[in-house]
Parts: C-alpha cells; structure tokens; sequence
C-alpha cells in the first residue's frame, strides 16, 4: 500500500539571503556554468565524466550515477516497519526538528482516505509508527517514528491541523550518558542545603514575567534587513531606529538580584572567591610578562652575539679547517646569532656551524 503525503517544515531556521550578482547595465542576474574541458583537445566534453579511486594497486573507475545507485539502500520514501505506543518516545530523542506530513491528493488518488484511516486509528490506540525515511536521494536513510497530532481548534478557527510529524531518531551511537563515564572511584561533590536554599532563591527572583521564546526576534538578522532597507531607500543614518535586542541580558532584573547572586556564589565558591580569581589573573599576568621579558633578553642576547661573531671571517675558517680550533664558548655564540641550536659535543657543533656557514656561502666548498 502505498500513500503520498507532502513533507512541511514547521520550523526553519531564517537566514540571510544569498548575494545575486547583476549585469552592470541591464541588473539582470547573471547565470554561472561549469563545464569540463579535455586536456589534450581542449574541446568541451558533453558526456557524463567518470571517476577513480585507487585500491589494491589499481584504479577502479565509477561514475557518480553507480555510486548513486549503490547509496540506494532503501526505495525512496517513508517505508512502516512496525508500531510502538507513544509512551515510549522521550524528549531527548528528538535531536532535530521534525517535519509534518499531510497527504497530497493531486500526486496519489485515495492518499487522503488511506491517510485518515491510519491517523484516526493511531490516535484511538495512542501508538505511533516506527519507520525508514530517505526524504531524499541524496540522504541515507534514517531510522524515525510518525507521531499523530490530533485537530486543535480555537476562538478564530484552526490552530493545527490533523496529521503526522516525522521524527528522525538517533542511532546507538548517539547516545550519550555522561554519568556512566564517571569512574567508580571518582566520588563528586554533592550540594548542600545551603547551596539549594541559595540557588532556589536566586531562581525565584530571576523569574521571567510574560515571557514568550516566540517574540524574540534574531537580533542579526534583522540588523541585516534594517541595513538593506537603508542602502535602497537612502536613508540617513539618524533616521534609521536601532533594532531592540531582545537577546540582551536585563540588567534591571540582575540588580535586583544582585543579593542573591551573591548567596549563591558565596555557598558555592566560598567568599573568597573573588579574591582568587583576582590572584588568578595577576598571576597569569605576571607570567606573560616574565615571558616577553625572557624573549627580549633572548633577542639582545642574540643581537650581542651577532655582532661578536661578525667580527671573525667563518667563511675563511671553515676553507682552511681551522673552525675546530674555536672554542665551545664562541662556536655555541655563532649558533645563537643565527638561531641554531646549541646543544651537542664540540663535534656536533663544528658541523652545524659548517654546514651553515656553506649553506649561506655558496663560494665555500
């Protein structure tokens, strides 16, 4: 049995438009094609190009409709595999949003009967149906449940619909339980009744009144819309209103609960604790600080030593082999003016002086 339905997203994320180029003078949008040229003829190549992916010491070439063919596990579509009652489904299951499914008369004749007569059940028995979705061919196909939502109505009519919403469950390995991972030795620090009396008062005072999730509105976005309003119409600067963001935290409300925040910091860090951020902070200051200064006392240290061994011709030391009569102490000083290391045996560091001394003189042999 099969039955068309329409897919609808009930909820999207808003973004920005996509930037259209236009014609210079007749702003008409321009249109871009790609093409694949051959390498020899440089003729424009009209038939479908293959592939190849090297395995075992050979290329094995494909074209992109076999890999299409063999992604196509399941047909595609919304395959029922079994029902499960509702009660079974948690909200930490949901990991996206889900889609509404209404049947689609024009494309399927007798969808909309069939249609009814599983929802209407479905609600009747409270189940909802386990299925296979691939909504599209370029998806792999995802394990999800149909849940029935029945007709709401209200003062001005119809507030929802009858019909199906598609949830894509998670796989096993989705699944995360942060307690498990703790170790059974790994004993964590329990709040007290002091810490939940504090952080039940902080909560109580930082009560949200007449709020709504759905009269915000996305801050950027509409500072995006507000710009481009200005840039058609040409407005000026002063006249432009500033969008409220409503995403901003209320600094009104966290004054006035200013003495509870308090508590609960205190119960919870203990009231030193500002104290020790505050040595924290000078401490990581004073860190940095000693860095830069061991990197400037590295720096004129190299400066120095850059200016001792200018004084010798290396490049004539190392044509006659006398470099190994220099000293450690001024073979280690040519090495920290051209930034090469100093570790190693005398040895070591003839040769790391020769070999740098030939690679910046090509003269020397």
């Amino acid at each position: 049995l099969k039955v068309a339905v329409g897919l609808y997203a009930t909820i999207h994320q808003a973004v920005k438009g996509a930037k259209v180029q236009l014609e210079i003078d007749t702003l008409e949008p321009l249109i871009s094609e790609s093409g694949w040229y051959c390498q020899d003829t440089a003729t424009l190549l009209t038939t479908c190009t293959q592939e190849f992916q090297h395995y075992a010491g050979a290329n094995l070439v494909y074209q992109s409709s076999e890999v299409e063919d063999v992604k196509q596990v399941f047909p595609y579509g919304i395959t029922v595999v079994g029902f499960k009652p509702r009660s079974e489904l948690t909200e930490v299951m949901q990991i996206q949003a889900a889609r509404f499914l209404y049947p689609d008369e024009e494309v399927g004749k007798g969808s909309t009967c069939a249609f009814i007569a599983l929802h209407k059940k479905m609600v009747e028995q409270d189940r909802m149906a386990v299925v296979w979705a691939q909504t599209s061919y370029k998806w792999a196909p995802r394990l999800g449940v149909l849940v029935p939502q029945e007709e709401e109505l209200d003062d001005l009519g119809q507030a929802a619909p009858p019909g199906l919403h598609l949830i894509i469950l998670p796989f096993l390995d989705d699944m995360r339980h942060p307690e498990k991972e703790l170790r059974d030795d790994c004993e964590a620090e329990r709040a007290d009744a002091d810490m939940i009396s504090a952080a039940e008062a902080f909560i109580h005072k930082m009560q949200l009144k007449n709020f709504n999730c759905r009269d915000v509105e996305n801050p950027g976005l509409q500072t995006h819309y507000m710009m481009l309003e200005q840039l058609a119409l040409d407005y000026d600067k002063e006249c432009t209103a500033k969008h409220v963001d409503l995403t901003l935290p209320n600094h009104t409300l966290l004054k006035e609960s200013a003495r509870e925040l308090k508590r609960f910091k205190d119960a919870v860090y203990g009231e030193d604790y500002d104290a020790e951020i505050e040595a924290e902070v000078a401490e990581k200051a004073d860190a940095e600080a000693a860095k830069k200064v061991g990197a400037k006392r590295k720096l004129e240290q190299a400066e120095d030593a850059l200016k001792s061994v200018e004084e010798k011709d290396w490049n004539q030391l190392v044509q006659d082999g006398t470099l190994r009569k220099q000293t450690v102490a001024q073979l280690k000083e040519y090495c920290t003016a051209h930034k090469l290391g100093t570790g190693g045996k005398k040895d070591i560091l003839v040769d790391r002086v020769s070999n740098h001394v030939r690679m910046t003189d090509k003269n020397v042999d």
